[in-house]
């Protein structure tokens, strides 16, 4: 009497043989490819032992999952938006730079020093 596979084994054999492995392995490429970065802060945080290991991964959990939000909703309204405009959305962070470089040069020579940005300016540059 043949032998029949299971539902989970077939299905796991039909997205190996469909490039599901190969998928697979590029994303997790990607994803450790963009986040060296957010690594080494993470080893610098649980590292330095000011930071209870509990606030540590909350944090790290909430910024990935608005990041996924975010970039979801950026998603869907990047469907509305007509393909030529999204090509303009690079003038933002140009805009952003050239605007601290003119306020850098501005108040360089000053007494009083360049001026400071906020946490949230430097945080909503750095997202």
């Amino acid at each position: 009497m043949p032998k029949f596979p299971s539902k989970a084994s077939s299905w796991m054999e039909s997205w190996a043989l469909n490039g599901g492995t190969e998928l697979l392995s590029v994303a997790v490429t990607a994803f450790v490819a963009t986040n060296v970065d957010d690594f080494v802060l993470l080893a610098a945080l649980f590292g330095s032992g000011k930071h209870e290991t509990k606030h540590v991964v909350i944090g790290q959990l909430l910024g990935i999952g608005l990041l996924v939000f975010v970039s979801s909703v950026a998603a869907i309204a990047a469907l509305s938006i007509p393909q030529g405009w999204t090509n303009l959305l690079g003038i933002f962070p140009l805009a952003i730079g050239v605007r601290g470089a003119i306020t850098w040069f501005r108040y360089s020579d000053d007494e009083v020093g360049a001026p400071t940005f906020s946490k949230a300016s430097l945080s909503a540059v750095g997202f």
